[in-house]
């Protein structure tokens, strides 16, 4: 009898346990939940300015860096170009989400926001400040760009010694025959000379601020920018951050955690046919992601984001 009560004792403490890790990760959820909101709703000149998140292959935490590149010419701008093996690698985008970047003017804009996001993180903003190496204040449409997403567009020859460029991925300066630099010609002259040179939608013409990783912290720069010339009414095109892949892999392996707030499951998503509508869901999935034991996942904390066409109703919200 003593022995049977000593193991009920164990189980229910047990149970007892398990049940407040799990009302403790539910309140560290909706508190970051809640935190995210007013990132969201950030207002100008924040110290936060608004909800950092990657969402492009957020299915996959295996990243392109130091793959073998093609030896295909590059395409003019603005033209279909191709294959990855001619893309720029070890470049990770994130978009800066916030309130103000959507016009408020269009039901069409408000529908942008989520409609082709499923699943992706959500960043830590000082954190990932450390590993930036450029932003645009809209769409940079960096697959094509030199210096890692951070240069000119490939297909500008003009600006190639005798118009012999090399493919974003090969990454050679045409006059030295060396890696680009931020010094590069085919680099340096699409940088940002004054926030009056902006420009809407994706573009090669877009020019980029440098990042820490390029040596100076432009970011200010970008978002004044983007504030001072808003989207046109039936446009959402969030400011685009480019990091350095190499050093936030280091630092991913090293604390995830520290560098990603959340993981994120916009409301109604599907994957592999399953409706991703429940906490447990979401982490049972995530299991098959590619590349996702790479880095300790256990403190990172799953949350959803709402679709609404209302723009003041607050999207974050903790799946439980």
């Amino acid at each position: 009898m003593a022995v049977c009560m000593v193991l009920s004792f164990l189980l229910l403490s047990g149970y007892a346990d398990a049940h407040a890790s799990l009302r403790g990760q539910t309140r560290m959820a909706e508190d970051l939940a809640r935190q995210l909101n007013m990132d969201w709703n950030a207002a100008s000149g924040a110290a936060i300015p608004g909800v950092a998140m990657h969402f492009e292959d957020g299915t996959s935490f295996d990243h392109d860096c130091d793959r073998q590149c093609s030896d295909a010419k590059p395409e003019p701008p603005e033209t279909n170009y191709g294959e990855r093996p001619t893309w720029a690698d070890c470049s990770f985008s994130a978009g800066l989400y916030r309130l103000s970047s959507v016009p408020n003017c269009s039901i069409a804009s408000r529908d942008q926001v989520w409609t082709w996001q499923t699943f992706g993180w959500v960043l830590n903003f000082s954190a990932l400040r450390q590993h930036v190496r450029c932003s645009y204040m809209a769409d940079g449409s960096i697959r094509p760009r030199y210096n890692h997403g951070c240069g000119c567009d490939h297909g500008q020859t003009q600006l190639c010694a005798g118009g012999n460029c090399s493919n974003a991925c090969q990454n050679i300066d045409s006059r030295s025959g060396l890696a680009m630099t931020p010094a590069s010609m085919e680099v340096s002259s699409c940088h940002c000379k004054s926030i009056d040179q902006y420009y809407h939608g994706s573009s090669p013409k877009g020019c980029y601020w440098r990042g820490l990783v390029d040596g100076a912290d432009e970011l200010q720069q970008m978002l004044i920018q983007q504030e001072r010339y808003p989207a046109p009414c039936d446009e959402f095109n969030p400011p685009e951050i480019v990091a350095d892949l190499r050093s936030l892999h280091q630092a991913l392996q090293e604390d995830f955690a520290s560098i990603v707030l959340a993981l994120v499951v916009v409301d109604g998503t599907h994957l592999e046919g399953v409706k991703m509508s429940s906490l447990a869901r979401v982490q049972q999935a995530m299991q098959k992601f590619p590349g996702a034991s790479t880095y300790d996942l256990s403190r990172t904390p799953v949350l959803g984001i709402k679709k609404s066409r209302e723009s003041r109703e607050l999207p974050f919200f903790a799946l439980k």
